[in-house]
């Protein structure tokens, strides 16, 4: 699943490592960069569409799908220098049995969550920006900082929450490994749990 054409979330190389061997899910216009790479295994949703794969199986192997909805997010996408804002950005929501995650993308804070929270939540498993967030001023509509955070993951009414898109790439002002305790920091002020709301070390792995 591709959230936006960004590079730092659109490799070319992992693309063309996996070519036609999985199905690549991305939003609309997307799917024209794909077929440029010989890459026809895709399927383009906008806002809202939803979309079942199957099949996969449980512990009693049964056979079980997995519905994917994709939702709004509050970005922008940019390849190249005359491209901005050709195709589409977004989230996924991934529903499998009785459990759902959510994966946000790359995105500002906006009321969108709230609308999602009502209508898909709640969630067992939220994935949410927490970095690349300074200069405010410019980064504030397409970037969440780690109290955009917080209230992303109390709008989505999220179970447990995992802090993504920091320590990586050095595109803003904060210091690179700040959110993390930035994050902590309003989790005390809000009253929230820390097992709530969670940061994985760069290669750590969990079981949910």
């Amino acid at each position: 699943m591709i959230s936006h054409s960004h590079a730092d979330h659109l490799d070319e190389l992992v693309v063309n490592h996996f070519h036609n061997t999985v199905q690549w899910v991305v939003p609309t216009g997307l799917e024209r960069w794909f077929s440029e790479k010989g890459v026809n295994r895709v399927t383009a949703l906008t806002w809202w569409d939803q979309l079942s794969i199957g099949s996969t199986e449980n512990h009693s192997n049964v056979p079980q799908d997995i519905h994917v909805t994709c939702v709004p997010a509050q970005h922008h996408t940019q390849r190249g220098l005359f491209d901005k804002n050709k195709t589409l950005w977004c989230g996924y929501v991934l529903e499998l049995a009785s459990r759902k995650l959510f994966f946000s993308g790359d995105t500002g804070y906006c009321d969108v969550f709230h609308d999602i929270g009502k209508e898909l939540g709640p969630f067992d498993v939220s994935l949410l920006p927490i970095g690349t967030y300074e200069p405010r001023q410019s980064m504030r509509a397409q970037h969440a900082n780690p109290s955009d955070a917080v209230q992303i993951h109390n709008d989505l009414k999220s179970k447990l929450s995992i802090g993504m898109h920091w320590g990586t790439f050095c595109y803003s002002d904060e210091p690179i490994l700040e959110p993390p305790n930035r994050l902590q920091a309003e989790m005390k002020t809000k009253g929230i749990p820390a097992t709530d709301f969670i940061c994985l070390r760069h290669g750590q792995t969990i079981e949910i």
